[in-house]
Protein backbone atom coordinates (compact mmCIF):
# COMPACT_ATOMS: atom_id res chain seq x y z
CA UNK A 1 0.00 0.00 0.00
CA UNK A 2 1.32 3.19 -1.09
CA UNK A 3 1.89 6.48 1.19
CA UNK A 4 1.32 10.10 -0.03
CA UNK A 5 2.75 13.07 0.34
CA UNK A 6 0.06 15.96 -0.22
CA UNK A 7 1.59 19.27 -0.45
CA UNK A 8 -1.37 22.23 -1.09
CA UNK A 9 0.40 25.10 -3.05
CA UNK A 10 3.30 27.43 -1.66
CA UNK A 11 4.89 27.75 1.13
CA UNK A 12 4.23 29.07 4.39
CA UNK A 13 2.92 25.65 4.99
CA UNK A 14 -0.04 24.57 7.31
CA UNK A 15 1.00 20.62 7.91
CA UNK A 16 -1.70 17.70 8.07
CA UNK A 17 -0.54 14.18 8.77
CA UNK A 18 -2.47 10.70 8.21
CA UNK A 19 -5.11 9.20 10.56
CA UNK A 20 -5.80 6.25 8.20
CA UNK A 21 -3.70 3.40 9.85
CA UNK A 22 -2.82 1.34 6.06
CA UNK A 23 -1.39 4.64 4.66
CA UNK A 24 2.44 4.94 5.18
CA UNK A 25 4.35 7.58 5.52
CA UNK A 26 1.38 9.97 5.08
CA UNK A 27 2.75 13.90 5.62
CA UNK A 28 0.76 17.22 4.14
CA UNK A 29 1.62 20.76 3.48
CA UNK A 30 -1.09 23.17 3.12
CA UNK A 31 -1.10 26.61 2.34
CA UNK A 32 -2.91 28.46 -1.13
CA UNK A 33 -1.29 29.39 -4.61
CA UNK A 34 0.00 32.26 -4.35
CA UNK A 35 -1.32 32.73 -8.17
CA UNK A 36 -4.97 32.19 -7.00
CA UNK A 37 -5.47 33.39 -3.56
CA UNK A 38 -7.51 36.35 -4.89
CA UNK A 39 -10.18 33.79 -6.73
CA UNK A 40 -10.02 31.61 -3.05
CA UNK A 41 -8.49 28.68 -4.92
CA UNK A 42 -6.26 26.14 -3.41
CA UNK A 43 -3.40 24.22 -5.52
CA UNK A 44 -3.66 20.39 -4.12
CA UNK A 45 -0.72 18.24 -5.33
CA UNK A 46 -0.06 15.02 -4.50
CA UNK A 47 2.91 12.35 -4.48
CA UNK A 48 3.28 8.70 -4.33
CA UNK A 49 5.87 8.27 -1.29
CA UNK A 50 7.51 5.01 -2.85
CA UNK A 51 9.39 5.02 -5.16
CA UNK A 52 9.17 2.00 -6.95
CA UNK A 53 5.44 1.41 -6.48
CA UNK A 54 4.29 0.65 -10.36
CA UNK A 55 0.13 0.68 -9.39
CA UNK A 56 -1.97 3.26 -10.79
CA UNK A 57 -4.30 4.92 -8.31
CA UNK A 58 -7.56 6.51 -9.39
CA UNK A 59 -8.22 9.40 -7.96
CA UNK A 60 -11.90 9.93 -7.24
CA UNK A 61 -13.20 12.47 -4.78
CA UNK A 62 -10.97 14.85 -2.56
CA UNK A 63 -12.61 17.34 0.25
CA UNK A 64 -11.18 19.90 2.54
CA UNK A 65 -12.76 20.64 5.56
CA UNK A 66 -11.67 23.87 7.29
CA UNK A 67 -12.56 25.29 10.72
CA UNK A 68 -11.30 26.60 14.46
CA UNK A 69 -11.49 24.32 17.00
CA UNK A 70 -14.11 25.99 18.42
CA UNK A 71 -17.08 26.36 15.91
CA UNK A 72 -18.01 24.49 13.56
CA UNK A 73 -16.74 22.77 10.19
CA UNK A 74 -17.75 23.57 6.30
CA UNK A 75 -17.22 20.87 3.98
CA UNK A 76 -15.15 22.36 0.41
CA UNK A 77 -15.58 20.04 -2.72
CA UNK A 78 -13.93 19.54 -6.08
CA UNK A 79 -15.69 21.42 -8.99
CA UNK A 80 -18.43 19.28 -10.04
CA UNK A 81 -17.34 17.63 -13.14
CA UNK A 82 -13.81 18.20 -12.90
CA UNK A 83 -12.01 14.71 -14.85
CA UNK A 84 -10.78 11.71 -12.07
CA UNK A 85 -7.00 12.32 -12.34
CA UNK A 86 -4.72 9.10 -12.29
CA UNK A 87 -1.87 8.92 -9.93
CA UNK A 88 1.20 7.21 -11.55
CA UNK A 89 4.32 6.81 -9.79
CA UNK A 90 6.87 5.88 -12.73
CA UNK A 91 4.59 8.16 -15.64
CA UNK A 92 4.41 11.30 -13.56
CA UNK A 93 7.22 14.08 -13.36
CA UNK A 94 8.06 14.13 -10.05
CA UNK A 95 5.57 11.56 -9.02
CA UNK A 96 3.20 13.64 -8.87
CA UNK A 97 -0.30 14.91 -10.12
CA UNK A 98 -2.39 17.88 -8.88
CA UNK A 99 -5.79 19.50 -9.49
CA UNK A 100 -7.43 22.93 -7.47
CA UNK A 101 -9.88 23.15 -5.25
CA UNK A 102 -11.96 26.43 -5.48
CA UNK A 103 -13.26 27.37 -1.75
CA UNK A 104 -16.28 28.83 -1.09
CA UNK A 105 -16.94 32.50 -1.52
CA UNK A 106 -18.57 32.36 2.50
CA UNK A 107 -17.26 29.96 4.95
CA UNK A 108 -19.74 28.47 7.57
CA UNK A 109 -17.29 29.14 10.91
CA UNK A 110 -16.79 32.42 13.05
CA UNK A 111 -13.63 34.37 13.27
CA UNK A 112 -11.13 33.61 16.43
CA UNK A 113 -8.97 35.60 17.55
CA UNK A 114 -5.54 36.67 15.67
CA UNK A 115 -3.20 33.55 16.10
CA UNK A 116 -5.64 30.87 17.77
CA UNK A 117 -4.74 27.26 16.51
CA UNK A 118 -6.52 26.22 13.46
CA UNK A 119 -7.54 22.79 12.06
CA UNK A 120 -7.93 21.61 8.89
CA UNK A 121 -8.38 17.90 7.18
CA UNK A 122 -8.20 16.66 3.62
CA UNK A 123 -9.74 13.67 2.64
CA UNK A 124 -8.37 11.61 -0.30
CA UNK A 125 -10.39 9.06 -1.69
CA UNK A 126 -8.16 6.79 -4.46
CA UNK A 127 -9.20 3.49 -6.34
CA UNK A 128 -5.90 1.12 -6.97
CA UNK A 129 -6.97 0.62 -10.99
CA UNK A 130 -4.96 -3.30 -10.87
CA UNK A 131 -6.73 -4.56 -7.83
CA UNK A 132 -10.12 -2.05 -7.00
CA UNK A 133 -8.77 -1.72 -4.17
CA UNK A 134 -10.29 1.36 -2.77
CA UNK A 135 -8.34 3.47 -0.35
CA UNK A 136 -9.23 6.18 2.11
CA UNK A 137 -6.57 8.93 3.30
CA UNK A 138 -7.05 11.44 6.29
CA UNK A 139 -4.91 13.58 6.57
CA UNK A 140 -6.16 16.64 9.48
CA UNK A 141 -3.92 19.10 11.57
CA UNK A 142 -0.66 18.59 13.08
CA UNK A 143 0.17 20.67 16.67
CA UNK A 144 2.56 23.04 14.50
CA UNK A 145 -0.81 24.03 12.42
CA UNK A 146 -0.62 28.01 13.57
CA UNK A 147 -1.26 30.36 10.70
CA UNK A 148 1.50 33.00 9.83
CA UNK A 149 0.17 36.73 9.90
CA UNK A 150 1.64 36.94 6.32
CA UNK A 151 0.26 33.66 5.08
CA UNK A 152 -2.30 33.87 2.13
CA UNK A 153 -3.88 30.86 4.12
CA UNK A 154 -5.18 34.07 6.07
CA UNK A 155 -6.88 35.48 3.45
CA UNK A 156 -9.97 32.65 3.12
CA UNK A 157 -9.82 31.37 6.58
CA UNK A 158 -10.45 34.20 8.32
CA UNK A 159 -13.80 34.36 6.10
CA UNK A 160 -16.80 35.25 8.74
CA UNK A 161 -20.44 34.66 6.64
CA UNK A 162 -22.54 32.17 6.84
CA UNK A 163 -23.78 29.49 3.79
CA UNK A 164 -25.48 26.63 3.56
CA UNK A 165 -22.86 23.63 3.55
CA UNK A 166 -24.18 20.33 2.58
CA UNK A 167 -23.23 17.21 5.08
CA UNK A 168 -20.41 15.17 4.26
CA UNK A 169 -19.87 11.32 5.85
CA UNK A 170 -16.56 10.38 6.43
CA UNK A 171 -15.05 7.35 5.62
CA UNK A 172 -15.13 5.01 8.16
CA UNK A 173 -12.21 3.04 9.43
CA UNK A 174 -11.60 -1.11 10.57
CA UNK A 175 -13.59 -1.66 13.20
CA UNK A 176 -12.15 -2.14 16.59
CA UNK A 177 -13.08 -2.51 20.30
CA UNK A 178 -15.52 -0.05 20.68
CA UNK A 179 -14.38 1.46 23.86
CA UNK A 180 -11.49 1.62 26.70
CA UNK A 181 -10.52 3.45 29.50
CA UNK A 182 -8.71 6.64 29.03
CA UNK A 183 -4.98 5.46 28.84
CA UNK A 184 -3.61 9.27 30.39
CA UNK A 185 -0.14 9.00 29.49
CA UNK A 186 -1.17 8.05 25.99
CA UNK A 187 -3.65 10.85 25.59
CA UNK A 188 -1.53 13.34 25.88
CA UNK A 189 1.24 12.29 24.00
CA UNK A 190 -0.98 12.95 20.82
CA UNK A 191 -0.88 16.32 19.13
CA UNK A 192 -4.20 18.28 18.84
CA UNK A 193 -5.56 17.36 22.28
CA UNK A 194 -6.77 20.56 24.41
CA UNK A 195 -4.75 21.03 27.24
CA UNK A 196 -7.52 20.51 29.68
CA UNK A 197 -7.58 16.71 31.01
CA UNK A 198 -10.07 15.60 33.90
CA UNK A 199 -8.93 13.41 36.29
CA UNK A 200 -9.14 9.54 35.92
CA UNK A 201 -11.33 9.19 38.72
CA UNK A 202 -13.77 11.24 37.07
CA UNK A 203 -13.77 9.54 33.58
CA UNK A 204 -17.18 7.68 33.10
CA UNK A 205 -15.82 6.41 29.88
CA UNK A 206 -13.68 7.05 27.01
CA UNK A 207 -14.89 6.93 23.27
CA UNK A 208 -12.42 5.39 20.57
CA UNK A 209 -12.58 6.72 16.85
CA UNK A 210 -14.16 3.38 16.05
CA UNK A 211 -16.99 3.87 18.13
CA UNK A 212 -17.37 7.58 16.68
CA UNK A 213 -17.39 6.19 12.95
CA UNK A 214 -20.25 3.85 14.36
CA UNK A 215 -21.65 6.61 15.38
CA UNK A 216 -21.34 8.36 12.80
CA UNK A 217 -22.75 5.77 10.06
CA UNK A 218 -25.81 5.63 12.59
CA UNK A 219 -26.28 9.31 12.32
CA UNK A 220 -25.79 9.20 8.58
CA UNK A 221 -28.24 6.29 8.11
CA UNK A 222 -31.29 8.50 10.05
CA UNK A 223 -30.90 10.74 7.22
CA UNK A 224 -31.40 8.32 4.63
CA UNK A 225 -34.63 7.27 6.60
CA UNK A 226 -35.49 10.82 7.18
CA UNK A 227 -38.38 10.33 4.28
CA UNK A 228 -38.77 14.94 5.07
CA UNK A 229 -35.29 14.40 3.82
CA UNK A 230 -34.27 11.61 1.26
CA UNK A 231 -37.87 10.89 -0.16
CA UNK A 232 -39.45 7.80 0.39
CA UNK A 233 -36.70 4.70 0.61
CA UNK A 234 -37.87 2.38 -1.73
CA UNK A 235 -36.66 4.84 -4.44
CA UNK A 236 -33.04 4.86 -3.14
CA UNK A 237 -32.85 1.08 -2.65
CA UNK A 238 -30.65 0.62 -5.70
CA UNK A 239 -28.52 3.33 -5.51
CA UNK A 240 -27.61 2.60 -1.64
CA UNK A 241 -26.89 -1.06 -2.58
CA UNK A 242 -24.01 -0.11 -4.86
CA UNK A 243 -22.18 1.19 -1.72
CA UNK A 244 -23.15 -0.57 0.84
CA UNK A 245 -22.74 -4.84 1.43
CA UNK A 246 -26.05 -5.11 2.19
CA UNK A 247 -28.84 -2.44 2.31
CA UNK A 248 -32.64 -2.68 2.89
CA UNK A 249 -35.60 -0.14 3.44
CA UNK A 250 -39.50 0.07 4.04
CA UNK A 251 -41.61 2.96 4.75
CA UNK A 252 -45.28 3.13 5.53
CA UNK A 253 -47.57 6.13 5.87
CA UNK A 254 -45.93 7.18 8.92
CA UNK A 255 -42.41 5.15 9.66
CA UNK A 256 -39.20 4.16 7.89
CA UNK A 257 -36.71 1.69 8.67
CA UNK A 258 -32.96 0.89 6.83
CA UNK A 259 -30.76 -1.84 7.75
CA UNK A 260 -26.96 -1.42 6.12
CA UNK A 261 -23.78 -3.27 6.69
CA UNK A 262 -20.88 -1.59 5.07
CA UNK A 263 -18.22 -3.11 3.60
CA UNK A 264 -15.34 -2.20 6.22
CA UNK A 265 -16.96 -3.18 8.97
CA UNK A 266 -18.74 -6.59 10.56
CA UNK A 267 -21.30 -4.64 11.76
CA UNK A 268 -25.40 -4.52 10.78
CA UNK A 269 -27.24 -1.27 11.78
CA UNK A 270 -30.52 -1.19 12.39
CA UNK A 271 -31.99 2.70 11.99
CA UNK A 272 -35.13 3.77 12.58
CA UNK A 273 -36.55 7.73 11.08
CA UNK A 274 -37.59 10.70 13.22
CA UNK A 275 -40.67 12.51 12.96
CA UNK A 276 -42.02 13.02 9.12
CA UNK A 277 -42.63 16.29 9.37
CA UNK A 278 -45.94 17.70 9.72
CA UNK A 279 -47.19 13.89 9.16
CA UNK A 280 -50.41 14.03 11.12
CA UNK A 281 -50.21 10.19 12.16
CA UNK A 282 -46.49 10.66 12.64
CA UNK A 283 -46.94 13.43 14.85
CA UNK A 284 -49.91 11.42 16.79
CA UNK A 285 -47.73 8.04 16.84
CA UNK A 286 -44.61 10.44 18.86
CA UNK A 287 -47.15 12.39 21.63
CA UNK A 288 -49.23 8.98 22.02
CA UNK A 289 -49.79 8.26 25.79
CA UNK A 290 -50.81 4.62 26.19
CA UNK A 291 -48.39 2.67 26.60
CA UNK A 292 -47.55 -1.00 26.11
CA UNK A 293 -45.49 -4.14 27.57
CA UNK A 294 -42.58 -5.32 25.80
CA UNK A 295 -43.59 -9.64 25.21
CA UNK A 296 -41.63 -11.62 27.52
CA UNK A 297 -39.72 -8.95 29.57
CA UNK A 298 -41.09 -6.22 32.68
CA UNK A 299 -40.38 -3.12 30.19
CA UNK A 300 -43.66 -1.30 30.20
CA UNK A 301 -43.15 1.41 26.89
CA UNK A 302 -44.61 4.15 24.99
CA UNK A 303 -46.93 2.78 22.44
CA UNK A 304 -45.97 5.04 19.95
CA UNK A 305 -42.54 4.39 20.01
CA UNK A 306 -43.50 0.81 19.56
CA UNK A 307 -45.21 1.16 16.84
CA UNK A 308 -42.87 3.27 15.14
CA UNK A 309 -40.46 0.16 15.70
CA UNK A 310 -42.95 -2.97 15.05
CA UNK A 311 -44.75 -1.49 11.59
CA UNK A 312 -47.51 -3.74 10.78
CA UNK A 313 -46.66 -3.19 7.35
CA UNK A 314 -43.22 -4.03 7.44
CA UNK A 315 -42.24 -6.01 9.89
CA UNK A 316 -41.45 -9.10 8.18
CA UNK A 317 -39.47 -7.62 5.88
CA UNK A 318 -37.22 -5.89 7.97
CA UNK A 319 -36.81 -8.76 10.28
CA UNK A 320 -36.06 -10.94 7.64
CA UNK A 321 -33.06 -8.28 6.51
CA UNK A 322 -31.68 -8.06 9.60
CA UNK A 323 -31.47 -12.34 9.58
CA UNK A 324 -29.88 -12.01 6.51
CA UNK A 325 -27.41 -8.93 7.27
CA UNK A 326 -26.13 -10.83 10.62
CA UNK A 327 -25.50 -14.33 8.57
CA UNK A 328 -23.08 -12.26 6.30
CA UNK A 329 -19.92 -12.16 8.11
CA UNK A 330 -18.48 -15.37 9.41
CA UNK A 331 -19.35 -16.30 13.24
CA UNK A 332 -22.47 -13.85 12.72
CA UNK A 333 -22.20 -9.77 12.61
CA UNK A 334 -22.23 -7.30 15.36
CA UNK A 335 -25.58 -5.53 15.73
CA UNK A 336 -26.46 -1.68 16.32
CA UNK A 337 -29.68 -0.05 16.63
CA UNK A 338 -29.69 3.74 16.26
CA UNK A 339 -31.56 6.82 15.15
CA UNK A 340 -32.12 10.24 15.98
CA UNK A 341 -35.20 11.94 17.80
CA UNK A 342 -38.20 9.32 17.67
CA UNK A 343 -36.28 7.43 15.52
CA UNK A 344 -33.46 7.15 18.64
CA UNK A 345 -36.58 6.00 21.16
CA UNK A 346 -37.89 3.60 18.47
CA UNK A 347 -33.94 2.03 18.65
CA UNK A 348 -34.48 1.69 21.81
CA UNK A 349 -38.03 -0.08 22.12
CA UNK A 350 -36.00 -2.87 19.29
CA UNK A 351 -33.21 -3.42 21.20
CA UNK A 352 -35.38 -4.41 23.91
CA UNK A 353 -38.09 -6.84 21.76
CA UNK A 354 -34.85 -8.45 19.79
CA UNK A 355 -32.47 -8.41 22.78
CA UNK A 356 -31.57 -12.09 21.59
CA UNK A 357 -29.56 -10.44 18.83
CA UNK A 358 -27.38 -9.14 21.36
CA UNK A 359 -26.93 -5.40 19.82
CA UNK A 360 -23.32 -4.14 21.14
CA UNK A 361 -24.43 -1.06 21.04
CA UNK A 362 -27.95 1.35 20.39
CA UNK A 363 -26.58 4.96 19.50
CA UNK A 364 -28.90 7.48 19.77
CA UNK A 365 -29.20 11.55 19.27
CA UNK A 366 -31.64 14.18 20.66
CA UNK A 367 -34.22 11.27 21.14
CA UNK A 368 -36.97 11.41 23.50
CA UNK A 369 -37.58 9.06 27.06
CA UNK A 370 -38.90 5.99 25.66
CA UNK A 371 -39.11 3.22 28.92
CA UNK A 372 -42.18 4.22 31.67
CA UNK A 373 -41.57 4.10 35.32
CA UNK A 374 -44.21 2.58 36.07
CA UNK A 375 -42.20 -1.25 36.73
CA UNK A 376 -38.56 -1.48 36.77
CA UNK A 377 -37.38 -2.48 33.68
CA UNK A 378 -34.20 -5.05 34.30
CA UNK A 379 -34.34 -6.70 30.76
CA UNK A 380 -31.61 -3.89 28.84
CA UNK A 381 -27.72 -3.48 29.30
CA UNK A 382 -27.55 0.39 30.28
CA UNK A 383 -24.14 0.06 29.51
CA UNK A 384 -24.66 -0.70 26.07
CA UNK A 385 -26.98 2.37 25.23
CA UNK A 386 -25.07 5.65 24.58
CA UNK A 387 -27.57 8.87 24.05
CA UNK A 388 -25.68 12.40 22.22
CA UNK A 389 -27.58 15.39 23.50
CA UNK A 390 -26.89 18.97 22.46
CA UNK A 391 -26.53 21.88 24.60
CA UNK A 392 -24.97 25.29 22.73
CA UNK A 393 -22.83 28.15 24.98
CA UNK A 394 -26.17 29.98 25.59
CA UNK A 395 -27.13 27.54 27.91
CA UNK A 396 -29.66 25.87 26.23
CA UNK A 397 -30.70 22.26 25.48
CA UNK A 398 -31.92 20.12 22.86
CA UNK A 399 -35.81 19.90 23.79
CA UNK A 400 -36.62 16.30 22.95
CA UNK A 401 -34.54 14.09 25.80
CA UNK A 402 -35.03 17.29 28.51
CA UNK A 403 -38.99 18.28 28.07
CA UNK A 404 -41.25 18.09 31.03
CA UNK A 405 -41.70 14.51 31.62
CA UNK A 406 -45.43 14.19 32.08
CA UNK A 407 -45.65 10.16 30.88
CA UNK A 408 -43.45 9.49 33.82
CA UNK A 409 -40.76 8.06 31.58
CA UNK A 410 -37.12 7.38 31.93
CA UNK A 411 -33.94 7.33 29.72
CA UNK A 412 -31.57 4.64 29.53
CA UNK A 413 -27.65 4.40 28.91
CA UNK A 414 -24.99 7.04 29.40
CA UNK A 415 -25.93 10.77 28.47
CA UNK A 416 -23.31 12.57 26.85
CA UNK A 417 -23.67 16.11 26.25
CA UNK A 418 -22.18 17.71 23.41
CA UNK A 419 -21.42 21.29 23.40
CA UNK A 420 -19.25 23.75 21.01
CA UNK A 421 -15.77 21.79 21.67
CA UNK A 422 -16.60 18.12 22.61
CA UNK A 423 -13.82 17.61 25.23
CA UNK A 424 -14.45 16.23 27.69
CA UNK A 425 -18.17 15.41 26.91
CA UNK A 426 -20.43 15.89 29.83
CA UNK A 427 -22.35 13.37 31.21
CA UNK A 428 -24.42 14.57 34.17
CA UNK A 429 -25.07 12.90 37.35
CA UNK A 430 -28.88 13.45 36.96
CA UNK A 431 -29.92 11.29 33.66
CA UNK A 432 -33.45 11.94 34.00
CA UNK A 433 -34.03 15.92 35.03
CA UNK A 434 -35.57 18.17 32.71
CA UNK A 435 -32.90 20.67 31.34
CA UNK A 436 -34.14 24.46 30.45
CA UNK A 437 -33.89 26.54 28.63
CA UNK A 438 -34.89 24.39 25.94
CA UNK A 439 -33.87 24.94 22.23
CA UNK A 440 -35.52 23.35 19.25
CA UNK A 441 -32.81 24.19 16.84
CA UNK A 442 -30.61 22.55 18.63
CA UNK A 443 -32.74 19.35 18.00
CA UNK A 444 -31.58 19.71 14.01
CA UNK A 445 -30.04 16.93 12.80
CA UNK A 446 -27.58 18.58 10.94
CA UNK A 447 -25.84 20.41 13.82
CA UNK A 448 -25.27 16.61 15.51
CA UNK A 449 -23.54 15.83 12.05
CA UNK A 450 -21.61 18.48 12.37
CA UNK A 451 -20.64 17.92 15.88
CA UNK A 452 -19.65 14.06 15.33
CA UNK A 453 -18.04 15.12 11.83
CA UNK A 454 -15.68 17.74 13.81
CA UNK A 455 -14.79 15.22 16.52
CA UNK A 456 -13.58 12.52 13.78
CA UNK A 457 -11.72 15.33 12.05
CA UNK A 458 -9.70 16.44 14.92
CA UNK A 459 -8.14 13.14 15.75
CA UNK A 460 -7.65 13.39 19.06
CA UNK A 461 -8.46 10.11 20.85
CA UNK A 462 -9.76 8.30 22.91
CA UNK A 463 -12.36 11.46 23.91
CA UNK A 464 -13.51 11.14 27.79
CA UNK A 465 -16.83 11.75 28.95
CA UNK A 466 -16.61 12.93 32.37
CA UNK A 467 -17.92 16.08 33.40
CA UNK A 468 -17.45 19.94 32.17
CA UNK A 469 -14.09 21.65 33.43
CA UNK A 470 -13.79 24.69 35.64
CA UNK A 471 -14.46 27.82 33.27
CA UNK A 472 -17.03 25.83 31.18
CA UNK A 473 -20.94 27.32 31.02
CA UNK A 474 -23.27 25.46 33.04
CA UNK A 475 -27.22 25.46 34.28
CA UNK A 476 -26.87 22.43 37.03
CA UNK A 477 -24.47 21.43 39.29
CA UNK A 478 -24.09 18.14 38.12
CA UNK A 479 -23.00 18.98 35.13
CA UNK A 480 -19.34 20.33 36.69
CA UNK A 481 -16.42 18.25 37.29
CA UNK A 482 -16.23 19.71 40.76
CA UNK A 483 -19.94 19.27 40.62
CA UNK A 484 -20.28 23.35 41.28
CA UNK A 485 -22.17 25.33 38.69
CA UNK A 486 -21.85 29.08 39.73
CA UNK A 487 -22.71 32.19 37.87
CA UNK A 488 -23.58 30.02 34.84
CA UNK A 489 -19.93 28.54 35.31
CA UNK A 490 -18.18 25.57 36.43
CA UNK A 491 -16.00 26.42 39.21
CA UNK A 492 -12.57 24.69 40.61
CA UNK A 493 -12.81 22.49 43.99
CA UNK A 494 -15.23 19.70 45.18
CA UNK A 495 -17.71 20.33 47.40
Amino acid sequence: MPGIHVNMGLSPCYKLKATHDTAETVEACLSSDGDNHDNQEVKVVISLAEEDNEDHWLLETARLWVGDNITKVSSIQQTPGEPSLLLQAKSIASKTTQFTLPLLDKLDFSCPDEGRLFWMSLNVTGTNENSNETIHWNLVHHKDNVFPQTSHVTSFALSCHAVDVADELTPPVQLQSPFSKTNQQHRRGQDNCPALYPAPEDIVLSLTKPFMRRANYTLGLSTLANRGVSGPIEDNIEEQRKLWEFFDGWSDIDDQTVVAKPFDMDVCFAVFSSVQGINPFDQWQNINPFTIQIPNTNCIVRRGFWAAYKSIKFYTKFRAALNKCLAICDGGCDMIFGGHSQGGAAAIVASIDLIELDPIEIITFGNPRAIVRSQKCTAPDPSRYFRFLNTNIGRRYDYAPFQINIFNERHIGTPMLLDDVNFPLSSPLDDNSCRFPCDLDLHEREIYLERVTAMLTRDCWPIPVARWTAGHYCSYDDECQSLQCQQRSCRDGIR
